[in-house]
């Protein structure tokens, strides 16, 4: 699955082009789920936060149970972010909140998160 992950048209939040991510259960083929930084947050000089910073690149609002996901990692000089979802069987179905932290230069950004959590975005499990 690949996301796309822009800035809101007030430049003030991430958002995720696919905010609610439902992935298939296949026990057999775990699914890398792929966000990428678009070209203007590219240009921008955007990047996903390290992975030691104290706001790391992905948060789980919402915690899954161990072992559905692995630990999400950084490529293509941090403008690309990656987890797999393992989605092995019924045990792990479930939604869960996320966010996610680009900064460009000393400007930290994040995903919005609100208490509905309708615009958080989310991985759901199927």
């Amino acid at each position: 699955m690949k996301l796309t992950v822009s800035l809101d048209a007030q430049g003030t939040y991430l958002v995720v082009d696919n905010n609610k991510v439902q992935m298939k259960r296949n026990a057999n083929n775990p699914e890398w789920i792929t966000w990428t930084l678009d070209k203007v947050l590219k240009h921008k000089g955007g990047l996903f936060n390290k992975l030691t910073d104290a706001n790391k690149p992905f948060v789980w609002i919402d915690q899954p149970p161990e072992g559905i996901f692995d630990a999400p990692f950084l490529k293509e000089n941090r403008s690309v972010l990656r987890l797999t979802d393992a989605n092995p069987d019924a045990t792990s179905a479930g939604g869960w909140s996320y966010r996610l932290y680009v900064s460009i230069g000393n400007v930290e950004y994040h995903t919005l998160e609100e208490q509905t959590k309708t615009n958080s975005p989310m991985i759901k499990n199927n």
